[in-house]
């Protein structure tokens, strides 16, 4: 349990040995430490020095600063901290059953071995679960995810282990009754059983969500390819239509200058200029796929009469293809889609990527009419087809989180703002 919890926490080295040989030596080691003192070779004397206490606590130590990777502080404390909630359950075990029975808790063990068994397996069940919801929430940011996945991998295993304690404290106020033990024991396995049911099916939906969610991306992926081909194509045409022009425009040039009509020239140089800056230019960076998704979008406004800014300043080179494909274009998209609708006059928008501390941030700007948070706070889809539309927040959302990072939305100055952060995992040298 307390390797494990720092096995979760921190990163570990890439070789396979180098993450099993100290996770296995670490818990052996504390199995052996518990053990031994368990056996009564050893003295009152020491164990009333807690002895065993000071031992597991610097075998804990040694293993998360020396075999495992991130912060110090964090490689310190940790051990610390679980080994402390493991003692405070602990004395908080030992009160809760004192107050169902006369009998101290010390005397129930001494005298059933059973009975001293399953306190301390239910003690180590309560400080397991403790220290999981503790990597879910602090270390794997669970609960900035959907209220499905928190159900599942936290509230129900707590229902679980309240089902439990309920049944032993029955148990223990009935006086230990033998009689009413089977019906308790029937009633909380139905409960858990219950429970686990539940658990099964959110972890099939959630499943089958993330499926379709692939399923999303692979399209996203085919029309990439097709709208690259063909944007492609279009920026040849033009290229050819612009390299002929300007052919004929510098030929019309030197004519000009030659003939001394200057004045002319000039003129047909500032058209010239004027007409350059009015193309469409491509976006040109180190990254292929972010080249081709932006300049996908750019002509997609284009197309719509939108006028679309983008400014990258990173290259977002970490980060998968088909994340990269997602996330701008369901942000651009979603933009895409509502200017369409709006009066010429109002179709702006503008896409910023750039690095921040350890965060890649992109932003999406989009003008609006009126305040969209306020008539669809939850942001659903208008469109009919439900099924196939309005999955780009939930996409986001996802991949978010698989960077640790979140999405936010936003309004302001008649802007609606969606940020994304994603966690850049090169530049951050801890796990936590």
């Amino acid at each position: 349990m307390f390797t494990g919890f720092l096995y979760l926490c921190f990163d570990k080295p890439e070789e396979k040995v180098g993450k099993s040989v100290p996770f296995v030596s670490a818990t052996l080691l504390i199995f052996g430490v518990y053990a031994f003192f368990a056996s009564g070779i050893v003295p009152d004397d020491f164990l009333v020095l807690n002895l065993d206490s000071v031992i597991i606590v610097l075998i804990m130590l040694l293993y998360s600063t020396i075999f495992l990777k991130g912060k110090m502080y964090l490689r310190v404390l940790l051990p610390l901290l679980a080994f402390g909630i493991n003692e405070i359950f602990e004395d908080i075990f030992i009160v809760v059953i004192s107050l169902f029975t006369d009998a101290s808790i010390t005397a129930e063990e001494t005298a059933n071995p059973a009975y001293r068994l399953f306190c301390t397996a239910l003690i180590k069940a309560t400080c397991a679960l403790i220290l999981w919801i503790f990597v879910r929430v602090f270390v794997k940011k669970t609960l900035k995810s959907d209220a499905a996945e928190i159900i599942t991998l936290i509230v129900l295993p707590i229902l679980c282990i309240a089902v439990i304690y309920c049944t032993f404290l029955i148990f223990v106020a009935s006086d230990y009754n033998v009689n009413v033990l089977p019906l308790i024991v029937a009633i909380s396995n139905i409960m858990i059983m219950i429970i686990s049911v539940v658990f099964i099916m959110l972890v099939r939906v959630s499943k089958t969500s993330n499926e379709r969610i692939e399923r999303l991306l692979i399209l996203q992926r085919e029309k990439l390819y097709q709208e690259s081909i063909l944007n492609t194509n279009e920026q040849i045409r033009r290229i050819a239509s612009v390299k002929h022009d300007m052919k004929n425009t510098l030929i019309t040039m030197k004519m000009l200058l030659q003939k001394g009509r200057t004045d002319e020239a000039a003129l047909l140089c500032d058209e010239t200029t004027q007409f350059l800056q009015s193309i469409y230019t491509p976006i040109n960076t180190d990254n292929p796929v972010l080249n081709a998704i932006v300049n996908i979008e750019l002509q997609k406004a284009y197309n719509n009469g939108i006028e679309m800014r983008v400014e990258i300043h990173d290259s977002m080179s970490w980060v998968s293809p088909t994340h990269i494909v997602s996330l701008v274009g369901n942000l651009c998209d979603n933009a895409l889609d509502y200017l369409k609708n709006c009066p010429c006059e109002k179709r702006e928008m503008e896409v910023k990527i750039y690095s921040h501390l350890n965060f890649i941030v992109i932003v999406c700007t989009n003008t609006i009419s009126d305040s969209v948070l306020a008539v669809n706070p939850k942001l659903a889809t208008t469109k009919a087809d439900k099924s196939s539309h309005g999955k780009g927040m939930g996409i986001l959302r996802n991949i978010a989180k698989a960077y640790r990072g979140e999405v936010n939305v936003s309004e302001k100055d008649d802007q609606f703002i969606v940020t994304v952060l994603l966690e850049n995992p090169q530049n951050n040298n801890s796990s936590m």
